[in-house]
């Protein structure tokens, strides 16, 4: 099972790129946000995250760069909140 983002009938797959993709997340206003990811059906370095500083609002925003295909687990962490995810990155 994978992530699959649909526009306009067309179907866009989450692919491995040195560019990475933009996340948005919504967290409690100034805590601090944590994200990290791992391959879990292989051996693979962890998942590369960007988090800007100085966003005082509940929005921050991230840059994911995953540095191979697979199924990865993606969790985000805030305050007291944790979000875990699980997705397919193809190559």
């Amino acid at each position: 099972m994978g992530v699959r983002l649909v526009t306009e009938l067309k179907e866009n797959y989450l692919r491995v790129s040195k560019e990475g993709i933009k996340v948005g997340w919504f967290r409690p206003a100034g805590a601090e946000l944590v994200i990290t990811g791992q391959r879990i059906d292989a051996q693979a370095p962890p998942l590369i995250v960007h988090i800007p500083c100085c966003y005082p609002t509940r929005f921050q925003p991230s840059g994911l760069f995953f540095p191979t295909e697979g199924c990865w687990e993606v969790t985000a962490k805030s305050a007291e909140s944790v979000l875990s995810f699980t997705l397919w990155v193809n190559p």
